[in-house]
Order: structure tokens, then sequence, then C-alpha cells
């Protein structure tokens, strides 16, 4: 192909021949002059760009936090990387759970560690008292949804502490959650991560918590989430007959939990808490049985120094550390308390938890770490029953 020659055209048109006179002196003028022009340009591009951010900062500050953020601590903004790309702040989450059985000794179990050293929940604003125990992220779908950075404040106070806890006995039932969210936040916490709990007898702890629940109950009728199941809709209370024949209606034959009858209601999970093999068997499936450790309620009572070794040799705790005092707790003065269930209603109660009872000692034969748990597990021991309750007469042998 032929060079386009000076004067002749490109498709047909001709070049202006004014151009072939340009100087190479005015040529760089021009080159310049598009430089200055380009630069310019951007510049008032960056300014826009600036003024823009400005006026959407401003317009987020006016608006102030989401809706479901915690009013008292922002949340924390992303920093950057050394090639600008967006990163997250790194959270640290308690490296201890207890979690559960509950009304199993969990708040004397509690008691023990925050006064031996393990640092504790922080409460912020109007939370109830007991956060300071026990934090309730993982079973409470509105303290859930606020993200690991919520769960993370409550423990930042603890960074220069080796171990921190959250003792929060209704995490019995999501160990699947608790795992999801430990490997989500990184930096291998679910690998670190301590987890305890103590069970009772099942129909003993049963009771307990019909008791605490009529308790509070009576307390506030109107506004308590946690004990509306213990009283019908003309508010008089259940027979313990009565409550226990719900938990019972909650549990298949073989000892698992009705899952039909755990999306009927919320917090139904609670009636299937008795229910320690199937909870202990998945919480194996998620995390390591050299991290969980399993204690009985009844050394609780009966050897509190034993349990005490357990708990130290487990959280690694120094030689020297004096470990606090277990303390009874929970003893609430009530007109509605029972001490002791119908015979009739024990003898019911046997039967529904024999098969979970069963897998249970047979779950705990084969579970060899950590070594400093209870060998052999002691198996249960019912306790003494009433023919007649000591408050209603609906309780009566049939």
């Amino acid at each position: 192909m032929e060079p386009i020659a000076r004067g002749k055209s490109w498709g047909g048109r001709k070049t202006p021949k004014r151009c072939d006179r340009l100087s190479s002196t005015t040529l760089i003028l021009c080159v310049t002059a598009c430089l200055i022009a380009c630069l310019s340009a951007y510049n008032f591009g960056i300014l826009i760009g600036q003024l823009l951010s400005d006026g959407e900062q401003q317009k987020c500050e006016r608006m102030g936090p989401p809706a479901d953020s915690d009013p008292h601590h922002p949340a924390e903004i992303e920093g950057k990387d050394g090639i600008g790309a967006r990163v997250k702040p790194q959270l640290q989450l308690p490296n201890v759970l207890l979690v559960g059985a509950q009304k199993a000794g969990t708040t004397a179990l509690a008691s023990m560690l925050y006064q031996s050293g393990v640092c504790k929940p922080e409460v912020f604003g109007n939370d109830p008292a007991y956060y300071s125990k026990e934090v309730h992220f993982f079973d409470r779908p509105n303290r859930f949804r606020q993200g690991p950075s919520f769960y993370a404040r409550r423990f930042r106070h603890c960074a220069n502490s080796n171990l921190a806890m959250d003792a929060t006995p209704a995490y019995f039932s999501f160990a699947d959650r608790i795992r999801t969210t430990y490997d989500a936040v990184g930096n291998n916490q679910s690998e670190g991560l301590k987890i305890l709990m103590i069970i009772r007898e099942p129909i003993a702890r049963e009771l307990s918590v019909y008791n605490h629940k009529a308790y509070m109950y009576g307390k506030n009728k109107h506004n308590n989430t946690f004990a509306n199941d213990i009283a019908w809709e003309n508010g008089d209370i259940l027979s313990f007959a009565e409550y226990a024949e719900r938990t019972r209606g909650h549990i298949n034959p073989n000892g698992t939990c009705r899952s039909e009858k755990q999306r009927a209601r919320p917090y139904s999970f609670q009636y299937c808490f008795g229910l320690y093999a199937s909870h202990l068997e998945n919480w194996l499936k998620f995390f390591d049985s050299t991290n969980i450790l399993v204690l009985a309620y009844d050394e609780l009572l009966s050897d509190e120094e034993q349990i005490k070794r357990r708990v130290q040799m487990f959280l690694n705790f120094e030689k020297d550390v004096q470990m606090g005092k277990i303390e009874k707790r929970n003893v609430k003065k009530s007109g509605n308390k029972i001490d002791l269930p119908s015979c009739s209603m024990q003898s019911k109660l046997v039967a529904t938890y024999r098969a979970s009872n069963e897998a249970l000692y047979k779950l705990l034969r084969t579970k060899s770490e950590p070594e400093m748990e209870q060998r052999p597990f002691p198996r249960f021991t019912v306790s003494n029953c009433t023919v007649v309750s000591y408050r209603n007469s609906r309780d009566k042998v049939a």
C-alpha cells in the first residue's frame, strides 16, 4: 500500500496544506497545551469527587447509625491495606463458652470463674444486669443479626486477659451457629475455643426450670418471654404436671426432639434441653472432643474442690491462681415452688428420658478426651417423689 502523499486525500478528503508548514516549536507548544488541559480536567474531577464524598459523609452523620447497630458503640470503620482494598479489622471473640445446661449450676460455676480472673462481658446502656454473665448473642435473633462486631464489643475490654467467657446456658442448642461464626471471624479462634457444659439429672432440671419460670412470671407477667409459657391465657400458672406434659410432647420416643414442635413456637428448643445425648453429639460434630469438658452437677454439689481442679486443668490456669468459691445460686423463695414431683409424673418422665440418658452414657464412654473429664461418668440418680404435690391437687396420682 502506498503512503498517502501530502495534499492527497484519506477516503476522498484532502489533507489541509497548512499542516505541512507546522514548525517543531509549534508542535511542542500544542502537546504541552494538551497535557495542561488533561491535568486540569483530572484535578477538577478529584475536587468534584471529594465534594460529593463530603456531602455523603455529612448526610450519614445526620442520619445516625443503622437501626440494628449498637447505639453505644458504632460499628468499626473498615480499614485499608497497602493497595487500597477494604478489609475489616480483626475481631476477638471470647475463648471460653459455658453453654449449659440451663438450671444445672451454670450460674455458680460462672461466678467462680469470674472471681478467679476470667474476664466477663461488658454491659451497655439499658441492658439487664444478667448480661454481665450471659450475652445471649447466639440464641436471640435480634442480637445475632447485628453480627460478630456487636458480640466482640462486649469483650473489647478483655484484650489483656488470657481468658474471656460468655456463660449463656441457652447456647446448648446452637453448636453449628457458634462454629460458623467463629470460623467466619477467622484467626483460628474456633480451634482455640474452650467449651464447658454441666449436666444434671433431667427430671430434677425440669422441675428447677418450672420453679424458676413460675418465680419470674410472678415478678413480671406482661413482659417475660422466657416465662410466658408457664401460664394459661387467663394468667393461671400451670401445675408442674401440666408443664411437664408439654415438655413430653416435644420429645420423640427415641429420645430426640420433635422438630415440628420447635418450629411452631419461639424458644421451644428449651423443652429439649434435657436431651443431653443429642446435644453433645451435635457439639462433637463441630468441635474437637479435647475442647469440650462435660461436668456433673452432682459432683458440683458433693466435691467442689474436684470440680475446681478439673476446670483449672482444662482452662490451663496457673497453678498458683486461687480459684473462687462455688456458691449456691438462684435460691428463690416463691409461693409456687414445688420441691418434689408427683410420683406419677416422675414415672412418666423417667420413661421419656430413658432413651436419651442411655445414649448419653454410651457416648461418654467413647469420649476419651479431655483427660481431666470424670470417668466413668456417673449415671443419673432420680430424686424422691411425692404422692401429692404441695401446691396443686391436679398433680395427684391418677
